[in-house]
């Protein structure tokens, strides 16, 4: 059929009506829908289903759908024909989900679908039912009979003999020996002694019960047309007057609330503990409703052929006002509350209705509100209602008449508007330009004199419980100070920063709360007449939401409810040191983003009545729920080096098996980890933030964020316990989600390396030390033998052949009368037995006093001898002989050689050179003559001869001074030719070169 344009346009206006007409009818609920705009495959919902993860699981013509609150996850599998139209029917322990089809059960474990054979495969594999027994049996309810699962096959369990006339709709236990079955048109009790006893339904001549449900100890029966209460084996009809229709589902929620769906008419809300037989509410969607389901966190969720609808119980309301900017909130005492606004009248909250003052007390005259905003509200005791604005109008309504009180008080250049009332002194106090005055009969009895400095004004005042009246004044920095018994005192312990329009407010137990703009809310209470104690600082450094502070207030309960320039959000003290915090997102529900201008008050009833710049509303405390459930959490893939892998998957399948939680071991090559995790959240303002924890430390969990993963580098070997908990900004955290794992160490920080680098690190010290004592041995052994070489040595140099021979020649010159040539003979002796004895006691001495030895020696020796013999010395000019050291008495024995067995057998004058040249790093050491040689004084072919000990003993020593300095001295003798065949010995050996310090 073609529809003309106004017929068109009429049936698209009656569709418009019809679609809002749902809100109008649901009066105590938000409502969201879903549809296929939100990712829902299918407009046709037919079921949903919450798992242990908080995840629901929407059941559609188009398939299965995953949604966390903010989007919808599609579940597709190759077996289309199959799941198509799958119903999901409970969660097993192992967190798999069993669904119903039309082709049979079937299980989902997440990745893929699960389907298990039959014993005996039925006529009919519609499943109806599908269910965890008491006993932990799964059954299935198919047409033809109930199945139970037995080692993953389907086997009948046979209830009733020749069953194939009945068809087995659902089965319910009613307790451990009896069960109720629905064969679609008669129920039946089944006991244990297998007597089957047909239900009656006097309602009905034929009724068709659709279905059985169960809440806790109540169960409901429904057809098409009623609702009835199953108990003591027969059926209670329920709200004959208000059902009258095709009933599609019931379902009792938590708060003792009946919902029944009733075809296209909607969903009735009944109190089904109260004797009330009338609908409380109702719910009027588009189309009709298969499903109801509550939520763990209150939810309300109705399925149906127009789509997915969550329903919220509304607990605030909201009135807009878009004349005139809306600024404080008052309590005006008997359930009147006054709303002040920025140049405009001030409203009475009535009937949720925002009333002009003027109208609601018959007020004739003019409101002076030019630039002026309602200031602050008192109420004295024969309950007039005093208002002060911040231009300095006083307004008093009495007997529904207002009056203008602004010019009644002339010592006031100015009235401020701050005023309060104190019952123990039945007196107003006002303030002004010069300070405070009580105010009794309309007149000034009193004036308190409080400013310090020009420029300072009062901003904020109140009388507490005990009769003080307190007040605050804007100056350099903050004047607190109260007033009693006509006495004014300062607090001189308490100075900050406070911006105008701060405020004090009291609670039933005795303190004083100051709220700033600037740094939150301080709670004090007096310690002495000018002194307070701050018992708590209440900022975003503690878990504030803000510290921009409008208003604060107390409700019954003493719950402190809190207006800030972020919204408004309540607390509750636990102790001295913490308090919980729910905020209350009010910005989709208010249609305002702009907080700047909120206060609150409490009526002394139930009800929180706040404003904005553009509104006034209120809250129902009672119906908010105070510590909100959290969102639970579950770490949701692993990815590890890059690969993503299933690790929960795995612990969770292979725990059972080993009876003991399963953790991943890993090498030290895979330390990289990017963790991922999700929570369910069904509220369209609130965000989920998370902290992470990676050790045993509870006050180390490090913030997050909204950002569902973490990144985790470089981690040390180790076992770890990743812990992740979530929250919204009104819940409390969640219980944590748990991966543990295990990083090895590199193979070289292994058990077994350490053990083989201690072997191998023992055994090579155990070497080194052996060696260390074989040397120290050795060179002990050098040192002693080396010591008994320089004895011998000087023994050899001071023999008694030498010594006599001196004497002898001594002995000569005296008897010959060469008495001069003695005594220089017997000094030079003298010398060199001194000089001997001296360098004998060192194992080093510089080069000039081995040359003086030389030179006495050689002296003395040519003296005696019946041929004399000339010498030379020659030293290398890059030898410093004061500052190079040698051994001592190495010399000496070559030349003693050269003396007596080269030179002494020539019978004629000869010569000895001695020259030490510098070579590289070393001192070549040379002793030369021109004696006979060694071939003509019978010397051995290694140089020595037997008798000539000393030149033995110098090669001994060097043989040592090499293997301590590690030089080779190289010790060689070589014959040279000279004149008339006489030949001549060179005698060459290499010292290392070493400077004294």
């Amino acid at each position: 059929m073609i529809f003309h344009t106004p017929y068109r346009k009429v049936l698209f206006s009656i569709l418009f009506i019809i679609f809002h007409f749902q809100y109008l009818l649901a009066q105590h609920y938000d409502i969201r829908q879903y549809g296929v705009s939100d990712g829902l495959p299918s407009a046709s919902v037919y079921s949903v289903f919450q798992d242990s993860r908080d995840f629901l699981w929407i059941s559609g013509q188009d398939g299965l759908s995953k949604f966390d609150g903010k989007k919808f996850q599609n579940i597709s599998s190759d077996e289309t024909d199959s799941i198509s139209n799958i119903d999901v029917a409970f969660e097993d322990s192992l967190g798999n989900l069993w669904g119903n089809t039309i082709y049979g059960p079937y299980k989902f474990d997440g990745r893929r679908f699960i389907n298990y054979p039959f014993q005996n495969k039925p006529r009919n594999l519609w499943v109806t039912q599908q269910f965890i027994t008491k006993n932990k049996k799964i059954w299935v309810t198919v047409g033809s009979g109930i199945y139970e699962l037995q080692n993953n096959v389907w086997v009948k369990i046979p209830f009733i003999k020749n069953d194939d006339l009945v068809f087995y709709n659902q089965v319910v236990e009613l307790d451990d020996n009896r069960l109720l079955f629905n064969f679609r048109d008669s129920l039946c009790v089944y006991d244990k002694y297998q007597n089957l006893n047909r239900i009656i339904c006097n309602e009905e001549l034929f009724p068709v019960f659709k279905s059985v449900r169960t809440f806790n100890s109540e169960i409901f029966v429904f057809t098409n047309k009623r609702v009835y209460k199953f108990k003591n084996d027969s059926l209670i009809v329920i709200y004959p007057d208000e059902i009258n229709g095709f009933v599609s589902d019931v379902y009792l929620d938590r708060s003792g609330k009946l919902w029944v769906a009733i075809g296209s008419q909607g969903v009735k809300i009944f109190d089904y503990y109260s004797s009330n037989q009338k609908s409380i509410d109702k719910i009027i969607i588009l189309g009709e409703v298969y499903d109801i389901m509550q939520d763990r966190y209150g939810n309300m969720w109705l399925s149906g052929n127009s789509g997915l609808y969550r329903l919220t119980p509304r607990y605030i309301h909201f009135i807009a006002k878009p004349k005139g900017l809306i600024c404080k909130v008052f309590n005006a005492g008997d359930g009147k509350i006054i709303i002040g606004r920025i140049e405009g009248e001030p409203f009475v909250f009535r009937d949720d209705s925002l009333i002009p003052v003027s109208e609601n007390y018959n007020y004739r005259g003019k409101f002076k509100y030019s630039g002026a905003w309602m200031y602050s509200i008192t109420i004295d005791k024969e309950q007039r209602i005093w208002m002060g604005n911040n231009h300095g109008n006083i307004y008093r309504i009495n007997s529904n008449q207002i009056e203008d009180l602004s010019g009644r008080f002339q010592s006031f250049k100015r009235v401020m508007g701050a005023l309060t009332y104190n019952r123990s002194k039945d007196a107003i106090y006002l303030s002004g330009d010069t300070g405070i005055v009580k105010v009794r009969n309309d007149s000034i009895v009193k004036n308190f004199s409080v400013f310090q400095n020009q420029g300072e004004y009062v901003n904020a005042m109140n009388t507490d419980y005990s009769g003080r009246t307190w007040f605050c004044i804007e100056s350099k920095t903050a004047i607190v100070g109260y007033i009693k018994n006509d006495s004014v005192f300062t607090v001189k312990n308490f100075s900050i920063k406070l911006f105008s329009d701060s405020h004090f407010y009291f609670d039933s137990s005795g303190y004083t709360y100051i709220t700033t703009k600037t740094q939150g809310v301080f709670k004090i209470h007096l310690i002495t007449s000018d002194s307070i104690k701050i018992d708590y600082h209440f900022s975003t450094k503690n878990g504030f939401i803000s510290n921009l502070i409008n208003a604060i207030d107390f409700d019954k309960s003493g719950r402190m409810w809190v207006a800030s320039t972020s919204g408004i959000f309540s607390i509750r003290i636990i102790d001295s040191l913490h308090y919980n915090v729910s905020k209350y997102n009010l910005d989709a529900l208010t249609g305002v983003t702009d907080w700047s201008l909120c206060y609150l008050v409490f009526d002394g009833s139930n009800r929180i009545y706040f404003t904005n710049r553009y509104g006034a509303g209120y809250i129902e405390c009672d119906k908010v729920v105070e510590n909100v459930i959290p969102p639970k959490i579950y770490i949701s893939d692993i990815s590890i080096a890059d690969n993503k892998v299933n690790w929960m998957e795995y612990c969770r399948l292979l725990t059972p098996f080993f009876f003991t939680p399963v953790k991943p071991v890993l090498p030290f090559s895979l330390n990289q980890f990017i963790i991922s995790y999700t929570s369910a959240c069904y509220s369209d303002a609130d965000e989920i933030y998370y902290s992470y924890n990676m050790n045993d430390n509870d006050s180390s969990w490090i913030f997050n964020g909204t950002s569902n993963k973490v990144s985790l580098i470089n981690l040390a070997p180790g076992n770890y316990v990743f812990k992740v908990h979530s929250r919204t900004a009104n819940s409390p955290w969640s219980k944590a989600a748990i991966f543990e794992f295990k990083i090895n160490p590199p193979w070289y920080r292994t058990g077994l390396f350490y053990g083989l680098s201690i072997v191998i690190c023992g055994t090579g010290l155990i070497f080194y030390l052996k060696r260390r004592r074989d040397q120290f041995a050795l060179k002990l052994k050098t040192q002693q033998h080396l010591h008994e070489l320089e004895q011998r040595l000087l023994r050899v140099q001071m023999n008694p052949h030498f010594i006599f021979n001196s004497l002898r020649s001594i002995n000569e010159y005296i008897q010959s009368h060469k008495t001069i040539l003695a005594s220089e003979y017997l000094i030079q002796f003298s010398k060199l037995m001194r000089a001997i004895l001296e360098n004998s006691r060192q194992k080093e001495i510089v080069l000039s006093k081995e040359i003086e030895v030389l030179e006495l020696y050689m002296a003395l020796e040519s003296q005696r001898m019946e041929h004399p013999f000339s010498y030379s010395i020659e030293i290398d000019p890059e030898i410093d002989p004061e500052n190079t050291l040698i051994p001592p008495m190495l010399l000496q024995p070559i030349v003693e050689n050269s003396i007596w067995h080269g030179l002494a057998p020539r019978n004629k004058p000869g010569k000895i050179i001695i020259r030490v040249k510098k070579q590289n790093e070393t001192i070549q050491c040379e002793v030369e003559d021109n004696g006979i040689g060694r071939e003509v004084s019978s010397i051995s072919n290694n140089g020595l001869k037997a008798e000539s000990h000393g030149l033995k003993i110098t090669a001994e020593r060097l043989g040592i001074i090499e293997q301590i300095k590690k030089i080779e001295t190289n010790l060689k003798f070589r014959d040279l030719n000279g004149d008339n065949n006489f030949t001549g010995l060179n005698v060459t050996f290499t010292l290392p070169f070493e400077e004294a310090v």
